[in-house]
Protein backbone atom coordinates (compact mmCIF):
# COMPACT_ATOMS: atom_id res chain seq x y z
CA UNK A 1 0.00 0.00 0.00
CA UNK A 2 1.21 3.73 -0.73
CA UNK A 3 2.36 5.87 1.77
CA UNK A 4 -0.76 8.27 0.98
CA UNK A 5 -3.33 5.98 0.81
CA UNK A 6 -2.37 4.60 4.27
CA UNK A 7 -1.78 7.99 5.32
CA UNK A 8 -5.36 8.97 4.11
CA UNK A 9 -6.86 5.81 5.89
CA UNK A 10 -5.11 5.55 8.93
CA UNK A 11 -5.56 9.40 10.02
CA UNK A 12 -7.58 10.74 13.12
CA UNK A 13 -10.46 12.64 11.34
CA UNK A 14 -10.91 15.52 13.84
CA UNK A 15 -7.02 16.40 13.67
CA UNK A 16 -6.93 15.58 9.64
CA UNK A 17 -5.79 19.66 9.21
CA UNK A 18 -2.67 19.02 11.14
CA UNK A 19 -1.21 16.09 9.69
CA UNK A 20 1.68 16.85 7.18
CA UNK A 21 0.74 17.47 3.54
CA UNK A 22 2.40 14.20 2.18
CA UNK A 23 1.05 14.49 -0.95
CA UNK A 24 1.36 17.94 -1.60
CA UNK A 25 5.51 17.70 -1.03
CA UNK A 26 5.02 14.24 -3.34
CA UNK A 27 3.77 16.29 -5.55
CA UNK A 28 6.25 19.03 -5.48
CA UNK A 29 8.76 16.78 -6.03
CA UNK A 30 7.56 15.42 -8.82
CA UNK A 31 6.34 18.58 -10.99
CA UNK A 32 10.23 20.08 -10.46
CA UNK A 33 11.75 16.28 -11.93
CA UNK A 34 9.39 15.94 -14.72
CA UNK A 35 9.79 19.43 -15.66
CA UNK A 36 13.94 20.18 -15.38
CA UNK A 37 16.73 18.90 -12.97
CA UNK A 38 16.65 19.87 -9.84
CA UNK A 39 17.78 23.47 -9.03
CA UNK A 40 19.03 25.56 -5.87
CA UNK A 41 15.55 27.43 -6.19
CA UNK A 42 13.56 23.67 -5.91
CA UNK A 43 15.36 22.78 -3.09
CA UNK A 44 14.50 25.88 -1.15
CA UNK A 45 11.32 25.58 -2.11
CA UNK A 46 10.88 22.26 -0.77
CA UNK A 47 12.56 22.96 2.39
CA UNK A 48 10.33 25.59 2.98
CA UNK A 49 7.40 23.47 2.39
CA UNK A 50 9.25 20.94 4.66
CA UNK A 51 10.08 23.16 7.47
CA UNK A 52 5.94 24.53 7.13
CA UNK A 53 4.86 21.10 7.79
CA UNK A 54 7.17 20.21 10.48
CA UNK A 55 6.15 23.43 12.13
CA UNK A 56 2.50 23.01 11.56
CA UNK A 57 2.55 19.37 12.54
CA UNK A 58 4.99 20.42 16.26
CA UNK A 59 2.81 22.64 17.00
CA UNK A 60 -0.17 20.87 17.01
CA UNK A 61 1.67 18.13 19.11
CA UNK A 62 2.37 20.59 21.33
CA UNK A 63 -0.79 22.22 22.05
CA UNK A 64 -2.24 18.62 22.77
CA UNK A 65 0.38 17.31 24.74
CA UNK A 66 -0.11 20.66 27.29
CA UNK A 67 -3.80 19.75 26.92
CA UNK A 68 -3.33 16.03 28.06
CA UNK A 69 -1.28 17.44 30.94
CA UNK A 70 -3.52 19.84 32.15
CA UNK A 71 -6.27 17.23 31.98
CA UNK A 72 -3.84 14.47 33.89
CA UNK A 73 -3.12 17.33 36.57
CA UNK A 74 -7.06 17.80 37.09
CA UNK A 75 -7.65 14.40 37.48
CA UNK A 76 -4.80 14.00 39.90
CA UNK A 77 -5.94 16.95 41.58
CA UNK A 78 -9.55 15.22 42.13
CA UNK A 79 -7.98 11.88 43.01
CA UNK A 80 -6.54 14.40 46.07
CA UNK A 81 -9.34 15.87 47.18
CA UNK A 82 -11.48 13.04 47.34
CA UNK A 83 -8.62 11.02 49.58
CA UNK A 84 -8.68 14.26 51.54
CA UNK A 85 -12.01 14.55 52.45
CA UNK A 86 -13.41 13.54 55.89
CA UNK A 87 -16.37 13.50 57.77
CA UNK A 88 -19.35 14.93 55.92
CA UNK A 89 -18.34 13.50 52.81
CA UNK A 90 -17.16 9.84 51.96
CA UNK A 91 -15.66 9.36 48.31
CA UNK A 92 -18.27 7.35 46.25
CA UNK A 93 -18.03 4.48 43.91
CA UNK A 94 -19.86 7.02 41.17
CA UNK A 95 -16.75 9.89 42.56
CA UNK A 96 -13.94 7.40 41.31
CA UNK A 97 -16.43 6.07 38.23
CA UNK A 98 -16.22 9.09 36.95
CA UNK A 99 -12.25 9.79 37.68
CA UNK A 100 -12.22 6.79 35.80
CA UNK A 101 -14.00 7.63 32.71
CA UNK A 102 -11.91 11.06 32.27
CA UNK A 103 -8.27 8.94 32.55
CA UNK A 104 -10.02 6.32 29.71
CA UNK A 105 -10.73 9.53 27.40
CA UNK A 106 -7.40 11.03 28.49
CA UNK A 107 -5.76 7.15 27.63
CA UNK A 108 -7.35 7.39 24.65
CA UNK A 109 -6.36 11.04 23.32
CA UNK A 110 -2.78 10.27 24.83
CA UNK A 111 -2.92 7.25 21.73
CA UNK A 112 -4.22 9.48 19.34
CA UNK A 113 -1.48 11.64 19.78
CA UNK A 114 0.87 8.62 19.99
CA UNK A 115 -0.55 7.19 16.57
CA UNK A 116 -0.20 10.54 14.80
CA UNK A 117 3.13 11.01 15.98
CA UNK A 118 4.00 8.08 14.66
CA UNK A 119 2.37 8.79 10.79
CA UNK A 120 3.68 12.06 10.98
CA UNK A 121 7.48 10.70 11.21
CA UNK A 122 7.15 7.78 8.47
CA UNK A 123 5.69 10.58 5.93
CA UNK A 124 8.87 12.87 6.75
CA UNK A 125 11.09 10.08 6.94
CA UNK A 126 9.21 8.83 3.10
CA UNK A 127 9.36 12.25 1.74
CA UNK A 128 13.26 13.12 2.36
CA UNK A 129 14.23 9.42 1.16
CA UNK A 130 12.26 10.49 -2.02
CA UNK A 131 13.75 13.58 -2.26
CA UNK A 132 17.30 11.92 -1.27
CA UNK A 133 16.81 9.02 -4.38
Amino acid sequence: MKFGHQLKTSLYEEWNFYYMSYVDLKRFLKLRLAEHDWTEDDESGFVEQLEKELDKVYSFQRVKLGEINRRIEHVQREVEDLIREDGDHQPTEDDFTALEAELSHIIADVHDLAKFTRLNYTGFLKIIKKHDV
